[in-house]
C-alpha cells in the first residue's frame, strides 16, 4: 500500500520499508488558495504514483485534492481515500464529504501554553484526536494495486 503524507510519497512495502520524497511544487503558507492548489497538484502525483490512500496536513490541501481528482477522473473513495486533518465546518459540504480527523486547538494551545511557561513537568504531552468517518475513505478494496 501507499500513502503520501506531508508531500511525502511513503511506499509500505510488507517484505521491507521503501521511501521516497516527493517534491511538492509550489509550496506556500500564503492563503487557502494556494494550499487547495497544492492538493490540486499532489492529485497528479497520486496517479501517477497509483497511490491509493492519502493523509492531508489539512483539510483544505485534502479539499484541493478531492477537487483535482475528480478533474483527473479517479474516484474518491473508490479509487483513492481521502481523509484530511482539523475538521473544517467545509469538509461536510465535500462530494464526497471528507473523512477527517479532528483535534481540539484549544487543548493544543492550552498545553503550548504550559510547555512555554513549563508548568507542564511531563515533557510529554498527548493530545486526543477523533477520526470523523464520512465518505471519502474506505478500506482497501479488492482489485486494487498492492505491491
Amino acid at each position: 500500500s501507499e500513502f503520501l503524507l506531508q508531500g511525502t510519497l511513503i511506499h509500505d512495502v510488507r517484505d521491507g520499508a521503501k521511501s521516497w520524497l516527493l517534491e511538492v511544487s509550489r509550496r506556500s503558507t500564503i492563503g487557502d488558495w494556494v494550499v487547495i492548489e497544492t492538493g490540486m497538484h499532489v492529485a497528479r502525483a497520486v496517479r501517477a504514483h497509483q497511490v491509493t490512500a492519502v493523509l492531508c496536513g489539512n483539510d483544505d490541501v485534502a479539499l484541493g485534492l478531492l477537487t483535482g481528482l475528480d478533474r483527473l477522473g479517479l474516484r474518491v473513495p473508490e479509487d483513492v481515500s481521502v481523509v484530511g486533518m482539523d475538521d473544517h465546518p467545509h469538509s461536510v459540504a465535500t462530494r464526497p464529504a471528507l473523512t477527517t480527523v479532528r483535534l481540539d486547538f484549544a487543548a493544543v494551545g492550552e498545553t503550548a501554553a504550559r510547555l512555554a511557561l513549563g508548568t507542564d513537568p511531563s515533557g510529554t504531552v498527548e493530545i486526543p484526536t477523533t477520526l470523523i468517518t464520512r465518505a471519502s475513505a474506505c478500506p482497501p478494496v479488492d482489485g486494487r494495486a498492492d505491491p
